[in-house]
C-alpha cells in the first residue's frame, strides 16, 4: 500500500459508500489514510538537518496536513460517534503518531535528555513537539476508559507504539520542565495497560527504564530473559 500512495487516492468516498460496507471501516479506511500521508510527508523530508529551514518548513507543512486530515475524519466519524467513543480517541492516537514520527525525523543527535544542552533551538523545538505528541498519546491510553479498554484488542503494533512512548518520556522527558510527574504517572500507568495484555516482548526497554528510575519494584515482570534485540 505505502508502496503505491496514489492508488488509493480519491478512495476514501468509494468505500465508505460502498453497499456492503460497516461504520466500524471508518477505522481502517481513516488509518490506511493517515500511513499514506505519512508516507508522502515522510518521503518528500527535503533533509533531517533540523537547522536547514527546508526541515523546519516540510514539518509545519507536514503538523498542518495532518491536522487537516484529523478535521475531516473526525467530521465523518462524528457524524455517529460521540467524542469519548473509541473510534474517535484511535483518530487522535493516529494523528499524533505521525507528529511523533515526523519530528523524530529532525532530532538526529538527541537520544537522551542530557543532549539537549548541546543541540540547536531547532532540533530541541523539534524534541518537544514529540515529547508533546507522546504526552498526548500516553493521556488518551490511560486516561480515556473506551480507548484504554479497546487496547487489548489492538493490532500487535500499536502495544509497540505504546512501549516506545513510554520509553521516549523516560529518556527525554525532563525537557518539559515541571512536568515530571506527571510523565512519572503516564508512564506507570502504561505499563500497567500492558500489563494487560501479551507484550513482553516489546515492552523490555520501557519496562528496564522504569526499573531504572525507580518508578516499579525491581521485580516487576516484563524485562526478565530479554534483550534490546528481542
Amino acid at each position: 500500500m505505502t508502496g503505491h500512495p496514489k492508488s488509493i487516492k480519491n478512495a476514501r468516498d468509494v468505500l465508505l459508500r460502498h453497499p456492503l460496507s460497516q461504520l466500524s471501516d471508518m477505522r481502517l479506511v481513516s488509518a490506511c489514510d493517515i500511513m499514506v500521508l505519512e508516507y508522502q510527508l515522510l518521503e518528500t523530508l527535503p533533509t533531517t538537518e533540523p537547522d536547514d529551514p527546508r526541515c523546519q518548513a516540510h514539518l509545519q507543512e507536514a503538523r498542518t496536513r495532518m491536522d487537516q486530515w484529523f478535521s475531516i475524519w473526525d467530521a465523518l466519524v462524528g457524524k455517529h460517534y460521540s467524542i469519548e467513543h473509541y473510534m474517535r480517541q484511535t483518530l487522535r492516537i493516529h494523528k499524533e503518531y505521525g507528529f511523533l514520527t515526523l519530528h523524530m525525523a529532525g532530532m538526529p543527535r538527541i537520544i537522551t535528555s542530557a543532549d539537549l544542552d548541546s543541540v540547536s533551538d531547532a532540533e530541541r523545538s523539534n524534541c518537544i513537539h514529540v515529547l508533546s505528541a507522546a504526552k498526548e498519546i500516553a493521556r488518551i491510553s490511560v486516561e480515556e476508559p473506551s480507548y484504554r479498554d479497546g487496547l487489548r484488542y489492538s493490532p500487535t503494533c500499536f502495544y509497540s507504539g505504546v512501549s516506545f512512548v513510554g520509553a521516549t518520556l523516560l529518556r527525554l522527558g525532563a525537557a518539559l520542565k515541571g512536568e515530571e510527574q506527571t510523565i512519572n504517572r503516564y508512564t506507570v500507568e502504561l505499563y500497567r495497560v500492558l500489563s494487560d495484555v501479551p507484550t513482553c516482548r516489546f515492552k523490555f526497554q520501557f519496562v528496564s527504564l522504569l526499573k531504572e528510575k525507580g518508578l516499579i519494584p525491581e521485580d516487576s515482570p516484563g524485562d526478565e530473559g530479554k534483550t534490546l534485540e528481542n
